[in-house]
């Protein structure tokens, strides 16, 4: 049933039930990670797409009989492609690079944008104020410029929405612009428009991003949800919680 909100939810009953008489659970306290009780086999799902990592290709061989109950499915044995993202392996050296080719030409075509200058941040750079100690040091003054139209609104949560998943997976350094960005979507400034276009010069001067992952048997769970003087309104008695 087309926009049915519990689709996810029972697909993903539905391949929990399929795949438990197999040995194949969800991990407790994780997101879409899954595991056998006895093989050392584990998968990451992204809606109907299964990353696997795995130490014997018999393993897998038993995870596809396990889906091939119900589903219909193909395999990429190399593992380059996984949503979107590309995988550049280098299992001598022990790293993987991650990046998304091709993604931010695509996404200038889209938005009607042609970068207009070199641009080497993603936000503007807020200057050291000498003399003034404190709060005062970081906050700025609350903007009273004019709201943009409906149409220059729209593209802006465009911009926003676009780039979110390109920084969470491969440039985390547009991530602090999108927030502020995303923050004031709803009811833009003129400003804001000035700020979306930094953004888009910024990944023009940058479109071929990758982040380089290295193997460690460290697993780092980390948790933070605070601003602190990045926004407008924006405090807090702590710099972000850290745990």
């Amino acid at each position: 049933m087309h926009g049915l909100c519990q689709t996810a939810i029972l697909a993903y009953q539905y391949l929990q039930k399929t795949l438990k008489p197999h040995g194949y659970y969800p991990v407790p306290g994780t997101v879409e990670l899954w595991k056998h009780q006895h093989q050392p086999i584990h998968f990451f799902l992204c809606v109907d797409e299964f990353g696997v990592k795995y130490f014997n290709k018999e393993d897998v061989h038993h995870l596809q009989q396990a889906i091939g109950t119900v589903f219909q499915y193909s395999t990429d044995w190399t593992g380059n492609n996984f949503c979107g993202m590309q995988f550049d392996w280098n299992y001598n050296d022990s790293y993987v690079d991650v990046s998304m080719p091709n993604y931010i030409q695509k996404a200038l075509q889209r938005l009607h944008y042609k970068p207009n200058i070199p641009q080497y941040s993603p936000h503007k750079h807020m200057p050291i104020r000498y003399g003034i100690k404190g709060i005062q040091q970081y906050t700025t003054s609350p903007d009273t410029s004019p709201l943009l139209t409906p149409k220059q609104t729209q593209w802006i949560q465009s911009v926003a929405g676009t780039f979110l998943y390109y920084a969470r997976t491969v440039d985390p350094t547009l991530l602090p612009a999108l927030n502020e960005l995303a923050s004031q979507q709803a009811q833009p400034i003129q400003q804001m428009l000035q700020k979306a276009h930094q953004i888009m010069d910024y990944v023009g001067t940058y479109p071929h991003t990758y982040i380089r992952y290295h193997a460690s048997d460290m697993i780092l769970h980390v948790d933070s949800d605070a601003a602190y003087l990045v926004a407008p309104k924006a405090q807090s008695l702590v710099a972000g919680f850290y745990h």
